[in-house]
Formats: C-alpha cells, sequence, structure tokens
C-alpha cells in the first residue's frame, strides 16, 4: 500500500508541471526483471510544417472560412507546449535487450505559429493521447572504475484534438487534429554510487508532424532533425522503489519526474 500511494503523488505532483525522455540509466536489468515508471513532464518544442496549400487548414467564420497560414510553399516554425502523465513499462525477458512500451495522457497543449505579422495558436480543451515502444542494448555494463554504456530506440506518437484558435485576442472554434511521430535514437551514460545513479548523452531524432483540418479534410505535414544532451538521475530511495528525474536540452525543453518500482 504504501508504494501505490507514494506512486501516485509523485506522478500526479509532477504531472502540472517530450525529443523522448528514457527515464532510466544504461545500466543492465536483470533477465526476466521488469519495472514499472509513472511520471509527469512539461514539454516546450518547435517542430515545423510545409504549407503547400494556404487553402488546407482553415477557420469557420460567418462568412464561410478564412485560411490559417499566410504563405503557400513555405516551411512554417511552429511552438508547441504541453504538460502529459505517462506510464512507461520495462521488461528484459532473457540475457539480452529490455522493451519497454509507455502510454500517456496530454494536457494543456497549445501549439503557436506566426502568420504574417500575427501570433495566432491553436489549443486543445480535450486531453490527447500518446504511445510508444523501445528497444534498449546494453553495450557495456558499468563496474567500479567504467561507466554503463546502453543505446535505446524509440517510437512515440502523440495526437491530439484541438477546438480552439486565437488570433490577435480573438477565439474561433474549430476542428483541427494534430499530430506526431518521434522517432529517436539515444546513447546513455551512467555510473552508480551507492543508491544515486547520475546518466546522460545525446538524443538523436526525426520528428515527423501533422496538422489535418476536419472541415476541408486537409492536412499539412514537415519533419525536422535534432540532436539533444540530456541528463537524469536515479535515487533508490527504497529496495525496488527509485526516484527519477530527467531534463532535456537544445532542440527540445523539457523536464520529466517521477517513480520507478521494480520486480
Amino acid at each position: 500500500m504504501r508504494k501505490i500511494i507514494f506512486f501516485f503523488f509523485v506522478g500526479g505532483m509532477v504531472g502540472g508541471v517530450f525529443a523522448n525522455e528514457l527515464m532510466s540509466s544504461a545500466d543492465l536489468m536483470g533477465a526476466k526483471e521488469w519495472k514499472i515508471t509513472v511520471y509527469g513532464q512539461t514539454v516546450e518544442t518547435k517542430p515545423e510544417i510545409d504549407v503547400n496549400n494556404v487553402d488546407a487548414i482553415q477557420i469557420p467564420t460567418i462568412s464561410g472560412g478564412s485560411t490559417v497560414f499566410s504563405a503557400a510553399n513555405a516551411v512554417i516554425e511552429l511552438e508547441e507546449k504541453f504538460h502529459a502523465t505517462i506510464a512507461n513499462f520495462l521488461f528484459r525477458p532473457k540475457d539480452g535487450l529490455s522493451y519497454g512500451i509507455k502510454i500517456g495522457q496530454i494536457r494543456g497543449f497549445v501549439v503557436g505559429f506566426s502568420s504574417g505579422s500575427q501570433t495566432n495558436s491553436l489549443e486543445a480543451n480535450k486531453n490527447g493521447f500518446l504511445w510508444g515502444a523501445n528497444v534498449k542494448w546494453n553495450v557495456s555494463q558499468g563496474t567500479m572504475v567504467s561507466p554503463a554504456v546502453a543505446l535505446d530506440f524509440s517510437l512515440v506518437n502523440k495526437s491530439v484534438p484541438l477546438d480552439k484558435f486565437e488570433a490577435g485576442g480573438v477565439t474561433s472554434p474549430t476542428d483541427k487534429m494534430f499530430e506526431q511521430d518521434e522517432y529517436q535514437l539515444a546513447l546513455n551514460f551512467s555510473k552508480r554510487w551507492k543508491s544515486l545513479e547520475p546518466y546522460g548523452g545525446l538524443k538523436g531524432s526525426r520528428t515527423v508532424t501533422r496538422l489535418k483540418d476536419g472541415t476541408t479534410k486537409e492536412c499539412v505535414r514537415g519533419e525536422k532533425d535534432g540532436i539533444s544532451p540530456f541528463l537524469g538521475f536515479q535515487w533508490d530511495v527504497f529496495p525496488g522503489e527509485t526516484i527519477v528525474v530527467e531534463g532535456s536540452l537544445a532542440e527540445e525543453k523539457s523536464f520529466s519526474a517521477g517513480m520507478s518500482l521494480k520486480f
């Protein structure tokens, strides 16, 4: 019972406060060992979309519809912000690779962009959803003198219904769907000191973003590649119970914190 109460307290506490977070050190899990991590995160990132048709995305008006983007054949940089609460399950079935899956709820999602001299935003009053999967290979196990090294490949998908458009202080209802796929390869190093295990490395990612219009049935999309350093630590507070904190910089600014239970 103490584990369950502490588990959901940590997840809820940081949930108000996405490159894809690892929330795990590079150290080797035991064969047939598995763990669950529940955590909250806040994210700010800047994906891109290619606008080839300005009429693809529109906002309903009295006269029919108004276009959102002012320039055709242009690359538009978006400012994406959201909070999420995520459950991640990691399992190592044998003496080999570790496999993970995650599911999560997205809240407070906002995507802003410039249209001419004006800054607009699309927002979500409803919650979005994310899911993902990863494979982890421990290149080398940590020792007293050398760090553990691991490679982690992951895929994460996000989908958020956008129902509010704001421009110049004026809001309008809208029917859009924001979808995003992120493919990532991370190189992770970690070194344990008693109950504390700092970790960090580099994440290389490709992000594919799609914005779909529920009225015109059109879609605009774009891709962006990036590299982000990350740092984190694991702190074993009780046997099998670990607090995990991780932050990512550069292409994506994110902060995640939660708790892991190992079985």
